[in-house]
């Protein structure tokens, strides 16, 4: 367990997520949007990843994780909830950069839009998230996502019928349509 994260922080964090996928699935027609579960080991590497990050300048480490990963610094953060809600909004907001319609599903590194595809890859099915005070009195944000997928020039979502293709996930346990529109998975996530 991470000192002073608590399970409304994790809540806030894995509800967040999952009501931004909820209003794209609706607004884009994804058919198999999948809802975020919350993981206290992605959170333990979240944990050790924001750490790291406080104590070096250059990010090689992060090749080797193996979940997708977000990272939000604050020069001056206000408060917890406040870190949380801003570093979300910050990666969801990154959907403004890609043009046109035809392309709001699609990943290309030169949108420059990994934070917003991290957070809405329909088949991450996994995020654990952490908040770490650096000495320097930054605050490093970082959450993971499982299980990392290989982006570049790939769908973010497919689009269709909502909830159509829920049924891609049964080989890992019954799934269902939630009023969220999110494709929920019973037994192992």
């Amino acid at each position: 367990m991470i000192p002073g994260f608590n399970e409304t922080m994790r809540n806030k964090f894995v509800d967040m997520h999952n009501k931004h996928r909820s209003d794209l699935a609706r607004e884009s027609q994804a058919s198999k949007m999948r809802k975020l579960v919350y993981d206290c080991e992605i959170e333990q590497t979240a944990y050790d990843t924001a750490l790291q990050a406080c104590e070096t300048t250059t990010f090689t480490y992060r090749k080797y994780l193996k979940y997708d990963e977000n990272l939000h610094v604050f020069e001056k953060p206000e408060g917890v909830d406040d870190v949380i809600k801003e570093a979300i909004d910050s990666w969801w907001s990154e959907n403004s950069r890609i043009d046109g319609e035809e392309s709001k599903n699609s990943y290309t590194t030169s949108y420059n839009i990994s934070n917003f595809a991290n957070m809405a890859w329909d088949t991450h099915a996994k995020l654990g998230c952490a908040a770490v005070n650096c000495y320097s009195g930054e605050v490093n944000v970082v959450c993971l996502y499982g299980p990392k997928v290989e982006k570049n020039e790939k769908e973010i979502y497919r689009v269709g019928e909502l909830c159509k293709d829920c049924n891609n996930y049964e080989s890992e346990g019954a799934s269902s349509c939630g009023n969220d529109k999110l494709c929920a998975v019973s037994g192992k996530p």
